[in-house]
């Protein structure tokens, strides 16, 4: 019985000491630091492309159907993308800040989504807009979803790289290397999470209809979770291919930051 409670004590010492480190020691002494325009220019689009891709998520990319298979992503997968890059961009040069930005736009888009709706609940008239607000009153299914899927999928995309980084050290060929495979294990979560909550099981439970009422979206059935498995396939593939396509550039900000830096100093 003492080892049994010695146990829990000590994951729960363990697990106070992760929730101060990255929630308190993250933002420890930011007062007295010296903040590059450029970091301060990749956070803002990196919660540019975060708020975004919550609100446009709900609509889905449709390629085609094979027997009945549907292959589509969401529509957020073409912002979503660029905030994956922007924060390996943010973990290679100042780790700090990757996991700062998280927080702020896990906040933020929680402001986000509680204007919305109150803005649709609120009585009055909004003319032809009406479908544009249908898409945003879906956006609290975007909210847990995304607030869940981006959190932990960026929790492990950055440990990941940083873990990466303390073990390669410099060069261009490794920043590749720690930007593909924080992406292939941050990003298979993230999916994950993501479609099973926003556009499966939330829907599912709180709406007569959702994005997979077409296939018949019980949770029961085979075809729905097919669906679902080749969405998150899909969507996986083309994040971690955007990231490639996109790593020469994310070396030369990288390289072109580190010089600037080295001269200021």
């Amino acid at each position: 019985m003492e080892k049994v409670k010695n146990f829990f004590v000590s994951v729960g010492r363990k697990i106070k000491q992760g929730f101060y480190n990255e929630f308190v020691g993250t933002w420890k002494g930011i007062t007295k630091e010296k903040i590059s325009f450029s970091i301060v220019l990749l956070v803002i689009a990196n919660i540019f492309f975060l708020l975004i891709s919550n609100i446009i998520a709900v609509k889905t990319i449709v390629f085609g159907r094979v027997n009945g298979l549907q292959f589509s992503v969401p529509c957020a997968v073409l912002c979503y993308s660029f905030s994956i890059i922007i924060s390996d961009l943010l973990a290679e040069l100042d780790f700090k800040w990757t996991r700062r930005s998280c927080h702020i736009g896990f906040f933020l888009n929680l402001l986000m989504v509680a204007i919305f709706e109150l803005s649709i609940v609120i009585p009055g008239e909004v003319g032809g807009f009406q479908e544009g607000l249908g898409v945003l009153g879906t956006t609290w299914f975007m909210l847990i979803g995304s607030v869940l899927s981006f959190y932990i999928g960026d929790l492990v995309n950055d440990n990941v790289f940083k873990k990466l980084r303390n073990k390669d050290g410099e060069g261009n060929g490794k920043l590749i290397k720690r930007c593909m495979l924080s992406t292939v294990f941050g990003q298979l979560l993230d999916a994950t999470i993501f479609i099973f909550l926003s556009l499966q099981l939330l829907p599912g439970l709180f709406m007569e209809s959702g994005p997979f009422t077409a296939l018949n979206s019980s949770l029961a059935d085979p075809i729905s979770w097919a669906n679902m498995g080749v969405m998150i396939g899909l969507q996986w593939v083309i994040k971690v291919l955007i990231e490639f396509i996109v790593s020469p550039l994310v070396i030369l900000i990288c390289n072109k930051y580190k010089k600037s830096h080295q001269e200021e100093l």
